[in-house]
């Protein structure tokens, strides 16, 4: 009990008597509870085991003197001494301040218990000394580590140590001075744990004494692993543990994949081992966490600012292009400052907790956007918008979609470096358009066989509504895995119906002239229920569906052909096969749903 008293613990003045120590430790037991405070029940059954210790040291100090009383009193008795009288009553003592020690009286010697206490005394002001100092050699830089393992060995051995009611209070003591003193008393733990032979006992319920030490044992287990050179994660560790000075930042911005590695393992340390993060360079730290936090512009977002609004017009004007260009740098210079001050500030103060209390609409306004492109594509060509014009409104609906999505939501493809304002890491939109690429395919082909430039706005919207949900789906996938399997299984059967019989109308109305739009604009709209459901799914399940949809595309084209002869519609063939494999995903989520239900008894 070193903060407080056993008998502050137990809420009572120090006492000899049994009965009232019950019920003291009962009325306590009744406002701790085990399983609501059990450092509080450990210690609080730690005061009441110490206080029947004091009881009883009590009873036996009284019965020892008792005895030497009568014996005194037989002796007096057989010798004859003095003659038979009442004793004189004693003159009642002055009040007098109470003291850990009575010290003897100028006028006579000290007794053998008066010489006892005051050599005990000493013993423990030379522990708690002895205990000062070595916190002082700790805090000594550098470390003279054999001297203050000696030191401790010492401390180990001091003849205070054999009272039981001093060793009891000093083991927990020294485990709280050797976990404030961490990482400098690292060399002591193993000594302590050897010395009081402290192990670790999976079953037990309660904290312990000795629990600290040894989990920080097991933190400095992993320390040790991850110094060893061939551990594969010794670059990431001494990147962690090294000094950023300039020329080992220069070093380390120049190793591939360095900084998505160190991010990885100073995750996993806070995260699974807190207590490790002392034993890494403070500095070190801190500078890594700016280079994650930093505001910066992806590859993939360095192309959209730059080459895109050029190709755009290339696109749309390829003969007079040469006078464009200047209007294009323009263009592509104010969306970098928009970025930065629409992007990247909103997204570091929604990173530092300001978003939580945002509106729905603030939160989850982009996904809206994004399903309404395919739409606004579809009524550009119906409308006959200006294809100028229409490209470079689509494009910019798309990009400020997009920067809205980057700013609250998270990617569909987050990676541990993801902590930043970045708009969109190379990595990660990589690989979304690598498994989502079919839906990208589908808008290539449909609009070089439509026969018609103006399908050139459909491209855009459906690549627009792709790259917001690629931005910021994540947060929705969330959604919908903290929902509980049997909370989402009602609602695969009738989506999975719905979406086919779209597949169906989409096949069958592809040829209907006017329509063609508004059937990539369902199409567009419905398929982006597969980014959403991705996080469902296993990567067996995703591998299969790929399998799955590349078999399915023959036989949906021969069903289209069954349906409108040998010139069958590409919006047909390619938006009935992508419905289908949106119906291949439900199918899929609802299977791996219903293992989970049976895994978890429900």
């Amino acid at each position: 009990m070193s903060q407080r008293s056993i008998w502050e613990v137990l809420g009572v003045e120090a006492t000899d008597d049994e009965r009232e120590l019950k019920r003291a430790y009962a009325r306590r037991l009744k406002l701790t509870h085990p399983e609501d405070d059990p450092e509080g029940f450990q210690e609080l059954r730690t005061a009441y085991d110490m206080a029947q210790r004091y009881q009883w040291h009590r009873r036996q100090e009284a019965f020892h003197a008792e005895m030497e009383a009568l014996e005194a009193a037989e002796a007096e008795v057989s010798e004859g001494v003095g003659e038979s009288r009442p004793p004189e009553p004693e003159p009642e003592p002055e009040p007098s301040p109470v003291v850990e020690i009575v010290q003897p009286l100028p006028d006579r010697p000290m007794t053998d218990e008066e010489r006892f206490n005051a050599a005990f005394q000493a013993e423990v002001d030379a522990l708690h000394e002895d205990v000062a100092a070595m916190r002082e050699m700790l805090a000594e830089k550098p470390l003279k580590s054999i001297a203050v393992r000696e030191k401790f060995e010492a401390i180990l051995a001091s003849p205070a140590l054999d009272n039981l009611g001093v060793a009891s209070n000093f083991e927990p003591w020294i485990e709280q001075v050797l976990i404030a003193e961490a990482p400098a008393s690292d060399l002591l733990i193993p000594v302590a744990i050897d010395h009081f032979r402290w192990q670790v006992d999976e079953d037990a319920r309660y904290h312990r004494v000795g629990d600290m030490a040894l989990a920080r044992e097991a933190d400095l287990h992993v320390l040790r692993q991850l110094g060893r050179r061939s551990h594969s994660q010794y670059k990431p560790y001494k990147a962690l543990s090294t000094p950023p000075t300039r020329w080992n930042r220069l070093r380390w911005q120049a190793v591939p994949g360095l900084e998505e590695r160190v991010m990885i393992l100073l995750e996993g340390i806070r995260n699974s081992r807190p207590g490790l993060v002392q034993n890494l360079n403070a500095e070190a730290v801190a500078w890594w966490d700016g280079i994650a936090a930093r505001p910066r512009i992806g590859l993939v977002a360095c192309a959209a600012l730059l080459i895109m609004p050029f190709l755009a017009l290339l696109a749309v004007a390829p003969g007079g292009v040469g006078g464009w260009w200047p209007l294009s740098l323009l263009i592509s210079a104010a969306l970098g400052g928009a970025y930065f001050y629409g992007v990247a500030r909103p997204r570091i103060a929604w990173l530092a907790g300001k978003g939580e209390e945002a509106e729905a609409w603030k939160r989850y306004g982009w996904a809206g956007v994004g399903l309404s492109l395919p739409a606004l594509g579809a009524l550009a060509v119906v409308s006959g918008v200006d294809l100028t014009m229409g490209v470079l409104l689509l494009w910019a609906v798309g990009l400020v979609a997009t920067g809205w999505a980057r700013v609250t939501g998270e990617p569909a493809f987050a990676t541990p470096t993801q902590r930043g304002a970045a708009l969109f890491g190379f990595q990660r939109t990589l690989k979304g358009l690598l498994r989502f690429g079919y839906l990208l395919a589908m808008w290539v082909i449909v609009s070089l066989y439509a026969g018609d430039e103006r399908w050139l706005l459909m491209l855009v919207a459906g690549a627009g509504s792709i790259l917001v949900f690629l931005t910021g789906a994540g947060r929705l996938q969330a959604i919908i895995e903290g929902m509980e399997p049997k909370a989402r299984a009602p609602y695969y059967v009738p989506a999975a119906t719905g979406v086919f019989v779209l597949a169906v109308i989409c096949a069958a109305a592809s040829k209907v002239p006017g329509v063609t739009p508004w059937l990539g604009a369902m199409v567009g709209a419905v398929a982006l229920l597969d980014v959403v459901l991705d996080r469902v799914l296993s990567e067996d399940q995703a591998t299969r569906r790929a399998w799955f949809s590349a078999a399915l595309l023959p036989g949906v084209w021969m069903v289209n052909s069954m349906m409108h002869g040998i010139d069958t519609a590409p919006m047909g063939v390619f938006g009935s096969w992508v419905l289908m494999q949106s119906v291949m995903t439900l199918w899929q989520a609802s299977r791996r749903d219903a293992g989970k239900s049976e895994q978890g008894g429900l």
